[in-house]
């Protein structure tokens, strides 16, 4: 039975905040590629990093970014190589949100840090109201689909993270248990 309070898979709760995974194992979760680039003048080497070879041969929980220090070459000059990262895998869209309990929108303004926690749902709903967009929305790219100013500061600059309380700790529990009754119906595992 698929359980609504995990995290999707290649995504970490860190101080009930949803993050991306930046360990092997994350990539290779969310099958994010990383390609890496040489621009020096007489080199001109690339490379792929292959995550599922690294996760098979139990190196899943370093990270990503010891990995790519590791791809680079020992020129005396230093290593120009440049990585690339598949930002295509690390987005969330508003529909893996739905229907979740206590999983909620944290939308903090950039300017005063004023900060506020939104359903999912009232986003989706708002977005779809004014034209700009649904359940298909990717967070990312949410803040700057959002055009009201703050309400502390009247200015307009809003970062915008997933608040997901964490099911293994006391508090992240209370909090689910806390939050209002989902009655929507099963959660689609396809969702993510």
């Amino acid at each position: 039975m698929n359980n609504p309070h995990t995290p999707p898979t290649g995504w970490l709760i860190a101080s009930g905040i949803l993050q991306v995974d930046r360990t092997v194992r994350g990539y290779y979760l969310r099958r994010q590629a990383v390609t890496g680039r040489c621009h020096a003048r007489d080199c001109r080497r690339s490379c792929e990093i292959d995550a599922a070879q690294l996760h098979a041969r139990g190196l899943g929980a370093l990270s990503m970014d010891q990995v790519k220090g590791l791809y680079r070459c020992s020129r005396l000059d230093g290593c120009s190589t440049v990585f690339f990262d598949d930002l295509k895998a690390e987005s969330l869209k508003l529909r893996a949100l739905r229907r979740r309990r206590a999983v909620g929108l944290v939308l903090r303004c950039g300017v005063c840090g004023d900060q506020r926690k939104v359903d999912p749902e009232a986003v989706i709903a708002g977005l779809q109201a004014e034209g700009k967009g649904g359940s298909d929305t990717e967070v990312r790219d949410l803040a700057a689909l959002l055009t009201g100013a703050c309400k502390a500061c009247g200015k307009t600059g809003w970062n915008v993270q997933v608040a997901w309380p964490d099911p293994d700790t006391w508090g992240g529990r209370r909090m689910i248990d806390l939050a209002r009754p989902v009655v929507t119906g099963p959660i689609d595992p396809l969702d993510f």
